[in-house]
């Protein structure tokens, strides 16, 4: 009962901070496109762009973030038939350097040392494995730690912008700070960030970790080679995009942080409370780097398992299956969600457009205008497609089948009894009988 109370908890604040992020990014968006001067205070929270971002962000994580949160997996243990042991992988591959004549075929002599050179290759296989294993550990476990940290950096800022958003009235970075409302706001955006932290470990960090293991003893030579290079490169650019996006708002948190710490009213705070913009930097660059590892370890393998029945459905020879006509409802539905959805898609692209520009004039102290906007325009192209095609479409295909499914479950339900006969009545019995209903 309390994991479901806490469970149904967290899901407004997923909600909420996934607002929150994409007003803050729709307003990194409009301070770099409008590039006003850098001393001006201007509020792009009342901005058409602005309400236009929330309002289509708010609506498709409804349609498809709160139906895959209750969806029921159909099965209850993935993990157990995806991955593969050590022992099939030793047993099932042999090494390369021994043929099959030389592994069968010869006298007593040569087969003692055919079998010493296939123990060795395989120690020596099975030791760079584990080498490979053992750094892969380390890395996935030191970048889910920094990852949930910068889950919860960045869900403390949207808290903090949604407020904001929701005021009507961007801060000035001068103004007293109402001891009341600092206190809520920092009390919702705390709030914010502990549901997000605790998704993102119950699925992001549960993912790389079931992909890290079975990476550990992956077959790669059995891979579809061309759709293990279309998903690395479009993965590619996903993942600088996300990366971008950890350091833009990892570092306006923690300037936030010290804005508020000179406008509180006691305005006796500590100089060693303000953090220096070294440290800033190098978080948000160490916060970048773990966010790029895991955004790694999750989109490529799910890009790939996309992209992979698509490949093959080309390259079969057999005759397309016929197309199933859709019902006009369904047509209407899709039609309408899909805009919605184009809509969401474009406005990620172009904050990550803006995180990648910016994030470069911040750390690598490029014109954020110069050339680094072709780089940034094909990131963003990229991800906007594979937002929309991989999460949004699948998203509302999913929750439309979800709801297609009870419907069809309810109506079945409602005409079982009509179907069922009427028992006899026993009219030799004096006393009727009557059935339980517990």
């Amino acid at each position: 009962m309390f994991n479901r109370i806490k469970s149904i908890a967290v899901i407004p604040g997923r909600l909420a901070s996934s607002a929150g992020t994409s007003i803050f990014g729709a307003v990194k968006f409009l301070t770099y496109a409008y590039h006003p001067n850098p001393q001006e205070h201007r509020n792009f929270y009342g901005h058409p762009v602005t309400i236009t971002t929330v309002a289509a962000n708010v609506i498709i994580n409804m349609l498809t973030r709160i139906p895959a949160m209750f969806r029921k997996k159909k099965d209850s243990n993935p993990q157990a038939q995806t991955n593969v042991t050590p022992s099939d992988y030793e047993t099932e591959r042999r090494p390369a350097m021994l043929s099959d004549e030389e592994v069968i075929v010869g006298d007593g002599q040569q087969e003692v040392e055919a079998g010493q050179i296939m123990e060795q290759a395989i120690v020596e296989e099975k030791r760079a494995r584990c080498s490979c294993s053992l750094f892969l550990n380390i890395l996935c476990k030191a970048s889910n730690i920094l990852s949930t940290f910068a889950v919860g950096i960045g869900s403390y800022n949207a808290g903090k912008v949604l407020c904001e958003f929701v005021a009507g009235v961007s801060q000035d970075p001068n103004a007293p700070v109402d001891p009341v409302r600092y206190y809520l706001v920092n009390a919702i955006a705390i709030y914010l960030a502990i549901s997000n932290m605790q998704i993102y470990v119950k699925y992001v960090v549960v993912s790389v970790n079931n992909n890290r293991d079975k990476l550990n003893h992956a077959k790669l030579y059995l891979l579809n080679k061309k759709a293990a290079s279309s998903a690395v490169i479009l993965a590619s650019l996903n993942i600088i995009s996300s990366a971008a996006f950890n350091f833009m708002s990892t570092t306006s948190s923690l300037r936030g942080v010290n804005q508020d710490i000179r406008r509180f009213p006691s305005a006796h705070a500590p100089e060693w409370l303000q953090m220096p913009n070294e440290f800033i930097i190098g978080t948000g660059t160490a916060l970048g780097i773990a966010g790029f590892v895991n955004e790694a370890m999750t989109s490529i393998p799910s890009l790939y398992s996309n992209i992979e029945p698509l490949i093959e459905d080309v390259s079969s020879d057999e005759p397309l299956a016929k197309e199933v006509k859709e019902p006009r409802w369904k047509k209407i539905t899709k039609a309408i969600t899909y805009s919605v959805g184009a809509v969401d898609a474009v406005s990620t692209g172009a904050q990550n457009y803006a995180a990648i520009s910016m994030t470069a004039g911040d750390l690598f102290k490029v014109n954020p205008y110069g050339y680094i906007v072709d780089f940034s325009f094909l990131c963003a192209l990229s991800k906007s497609a594979c937002h929309f095609s991989f999460f949004i479409k699948k998203g509302i295909d999913d929750a439309i089948k979800d709801a297609e499914e009870l419907v069809n479950k309810r109506a079945a339900n409602r005409a079982k009894p009509q179907n069922e006969e009427a028992a006899p009545l026993n009219i030799n019995n004096s006393v009727p009988t009557y059935k339980s209903t517990h």
